[in-house]
């Protein structure tokens, strides 16, 4: 029954594409139709040789239309994967980034890409194709049941067991085998990940041996599911055609209790024993639902995810003259233990702030509450003097610039990097920033200058990057968290002393280091939760 309720909610996305799906249904009816009949005017091109041009036009005309149900049926799948990964995009957006930091990066990446292709048999080969099913053996029966009703009933059983009782039975032994294969598939997924982007870490430690072992043993596994998958698509089909084969012999054993002439009797013969192929169809289909119905739901499951701070839409905006905390207590939802204790702290625009503390005491937390990450509770946290719980979520972090301690580039240009802060900046904006962040002679030194991929840079170079993308942003609020930790004393003296607030900025900056604070107008120090001026 759960299978059934997730393709209704899987069939439900086809509702757009209805007209495609109608065209998909009435082409595959009309084509079985064709494929069907051609013994039929065989037979009859033996009195009278025009039905033999019946048969051949039928034989052609199912070529055409079979093209055309496949045609219909990969528009309709490739539409919806293509809405499916948006929708996929979008949830991971309003999840990020408290609720994937606990999730596998690989585990999302195989989702988005393996689980997410999968789905294409369920939209391609399995909607238009049941509807098609019923349809064909209902009309099938019906010509069926005009030579003998005993003869329609028993192909009507047949039918059943080919196309629903074969396809419950290897859905109820394969469907925990299925979601192990996609498990598996994805540990191994995340394993040649996380193997790939730490070469240098595995060649370092000279552990080659044990992360190759761990790959072949993560095959096997996978190769072993697999092939308990293969015997039941195995099994499926030795009992759908088992079926068939005993529903011909039956069939000629009433033959003679029909009284029929020989003419009807072949027809009859010809007919029902040709009429399998939509059924069998579906009967085939079992064993790959197996692993889309795993895939389904895994995908369903991220989709029907709630964030953890659902973001806040009212069109409040503010120009963040003035933060106020009162009494900020916060624990992380998957652990009891609080991480900030009644803090008290105040911060004006025009000042550089700073925060010390060793790691985990609280610095990067009161951050991410600051843009809105995680909830608080009413009355903690106040942009001039309104409970951030009252401001829209997107108006305030796009007046907030966040530079972490791990800066990510995406595969582009140094230029498209900084950029991608405020896309409308000139060049010349964008050289300021980069001076500020003490980057631009060295951008200026590279062959292609700041038109140059980024896949070559240092961690430090790629850290004074994203200061400098922070820089360029018109945010009135920079949140610096630990931002020189990756680079010398030198590039670190030259960013600190170019830190200076604009009288419409203000700037928090985040390190367990007190001389990386010593240009901060006010100072704070974290400690077991707790703040206090120093």
């Amino acid at each position: 029954m759960k299978n059934l309720k997730m393709m209704w909610e899987m069939s439900k996305l086809v509702k757009p594409l209805w007209g495609y799906m109608l065209l998909a249904v009435i082409a595959g009816v009309s084509g079985f139709l064709c494929a069907i009949l051609i013994p039929f005017w065989i037979i009859l091109g033996i009195h009278n040789h025009s039905f033999w041009l019946i048969a051949i036009g039928s034989a052609l005309l199912r070529g055409v239309l079979r093209y055309l149900e496949q045609a219909c049926n990969h528009y309709i799948a490739f539409k919806l994967l293509a809405l499916i990964r948006d929708q996929i995009f979008e949830k991971l957006c309003e999840l990020a980034p408290a609720k994937l930091d606990n999730k596998n990066s690989g585990d999302l990446v195989y989702m988005i890409t393996n689980d997410i292709e999968a789905l294409e048999v369920f939209y391609a080969h399995t909607i238009s194709p049941i509807l098609i099913a019923l349809i064909t053996s209902v009309i099938m029966l019906l010509i069926i049941g005009h030579y003998s009703l005993m003869i329609a009933l028993i192909t009507l059983i047949s039918y059943l067991m080919i196309g629903v009782i074969i396809p419950i039975i290897i859905n109820h032994y394969g469907e925990k085998i299925g979601d192990k294969v996609k498990a598996d598939s994805s540990k191994l997924s995340n394993t040649i990940l996380e193997v790939f982007s730490n070469l240098n870490i595995v060649k370092m430690f000279n552990q080659h041996d044990y992360y190759l072992k761990k790959i072949i043993d993560n095959t096997h596994l996978l190769n072993d599911n697999q092939a308990k998958l293969k015997s039941l698509e195995g099994l499926s089909v030795a009992l759908s055609n088992t079926t068939i084969i005993i529903t011909g012999f039956i069939l000629i054993a009433l033959l003679p209790q029909l009284h029929l002439k020989m003419l009807s009797m072949i027809i009859l013969v010809v007919l029902v024993m040709s009429s399998f192929g939509p059924v069998v169809a579906i009967s085939n289909l079992s064993n790959n639902l197996l692993i889309t119905f795993a895939s389904a739901r895994r995908v369903l499951k991220l989709l029907k995810e709630k964030p953890i701070k659902e973001d806040i839409c009212n069109n409040v905006e503010i120009n963040i003259d003035c933060i106020e905390t009162k009494d900020l207590s916060f624990a992380y939802p998957q652990s009891k233990k609080r991480v900030l204790e009644n803090i008290n702290i105040n911060f004006e625009k025009g000042c550089l702030y700073g925060i010390k503390g060793a790691s985990g005491c609280g610095k990067s937390t009161l951050l991410k509450l600051l843009m809105q990450f995680y909830p608080v509770n009413n009355k903690e946290i106040f942009f001039d003097k309104i409970d951030i719980n009252n401001l829209d979520t997107n108006l305030l972090r796009k007046k907030i610039g966040l530079v972490n301690q791990e800066t990510y580039l995406f595969n582009q240009t140094i230029r498209d990097n900084i950029k991608l802060a405020n896309l409308e900046a000139s060049d010349e904006e964008m050289i300021v920033a980069c001076q500020k962040a003490n980057i631009h002679d060295f951008i200026m030194k590279l062959d292609k200058g700041y038109d140059t991929l980024v896949t070559t840079l240092s961690s430090g170079e790629r850290q004074r990057i994203g200061l400098a993308r922070a820089f360029i942003s018109k945010a009135s609020m920079i949140l610096l968290d630990e931002p020189t930790s990756n680079l010398d004393i030198l590039n670190e003296a030259s960013i600190l002393n170019n830190l200076s607030c604009k009288e419409n900025e203000l700037m928090i900056l985040v390190s367990h280091r007190y001389s990386t604070l010593q240009s901060c107008d006010y100072i704070w120090e974290m400690k077991d939760g707790y703040c206090q001026k120093i």
